[in-house]
C-alpha cells in the first residue's frame, strides 16, 4: 500500500501495482503525502531528503530503456517511473528549503 514508511520516506507501491481504482486512490494520496511532506519540509529535512533521492534513484533505475525492453514487468515499471516523476516534481530538494 502506498504511504509513508517507519523511517519517514514515501512509499508509492500501492500506486503501481493495485488495480485502476485502487491505483488512482494511492496516487492521490503519494500525491497528497508528498504535499505534505513539501510543505513541513523545513522541519523534516531528513525524510525530504530521503524521498526525494530514493524516487530519483527509481526514475533511474526504471528510466534506463534497456531495462524497461527486457522487463516483463514494463507496464508497471512505466506506471512506477511517471508517479516517481509526479512525485519528485512536488517534493522540493533540501537545499531550496
Amino acid at each position: 500500500m502506498g504511504g509513508v514508511e517507519p523511517d519517514g520516506t514515501l512509499s508509492a507501491a500501492g500506486a503501481v501495482t493495485a488495480s485502476d481504482a485502487k491505483r488512482k486512490k494511492y496516487q492521490k494520496q503519494a500525491l497528497e503525502i508528498a504535499t505534505n511532506l513539501s510543505r513541513d519540509a523545513h522541519r523534516y529535512k531528513f525524510p525530504t531528503y530521503s524521498s526525494r533521492r530514493q524516487l530519483q534513484r527509481y526514475v533511474s533505475w526504471w528510466g534506463d530503456k534497456l531495462f524497461l525492453e527486457n522487463h516483463p514487468g514494463k507496464i508497471k515499471l512505466a506506471r512506477a517511473k511517471q508517479l516517481a516523476e509526479q512525485l519528485i516534481d512536488v517534493i522540493p530538494d533540501v537545499d531550496s528549503v
